[in-house]
């Protein structure tokens, strides 16, 4: 679909979660900006107090796979696209915002090179690893997607220039 199109369906689907939610963003190609769109991606943190709410506002979209408490779940928008819930804490909310931002093969380049220096991203969080690649322990204070960023020694990209 048109990016505009998705840019509609993706905010009304916000509009109707956001009232449950902590926090939640729009990610994937509608965030990069890109000019025909396949799904829609949204990242979110539940608000604890209402999760009963949360989880009747996700259950108004179709089931394809996926737990509305869990770490993902896939919904179908009434307009027949597909909806992929990306479900965050706050710890998890930087690395998972800026994977599911994407593109895939940017984000292949970088932890391609972040292999090399030890770094992994693994759930949901970035990770110092041994040398066998093993993971070690969480890099704490990653919260934010530009803590991502300076976490990796890279400067800030523009979503829609993450090609």
């Amino acid at each position: 679909m048109r990016l505009a199109e998705a840019q509609a369906k993706a905010e009304g689907v916000v509009v109707s979660l956001a009232p449950y939610c902590k926090r939640i963003e729009i990610a994937g190609s509608i965030r990069r900006e890109c000019p025909e769109v396949g799904d829609i991606e949204i990242v979110l943190i539940p608000d604890t107090s209402k999760l009963f709410q949360y989880v009747d506002a996700i259950n108004k979209y179709t089931k394809v796979k996926g737990d509305p408490l869990g770490k993902y779940t896939q919904r179908r928008h009434p307009s027949g696209c597909i909806i992929d819930i990306f479900i965050c804490t706050p710890q998890t909310w930087g690395p998972v915002c800026f994977i599911r931002t994407g593109s895939a093969g940017y984000i292949y380049q970088i932890m391609c090179k972040q292999k090399k220096a030890l770094i992994r991203f693994h759930e949901g969080r970035l990770w110092n690893c041994a040398s066998d690649g093993t993971y070690e322990n969480p890099i704490e204070g990653i919260n934010e997607e530009s803590d991502v960023f300076k976490a990796l020694n890279m400067d800030w990209i523009e979503p829609k220039m993450r090609l």
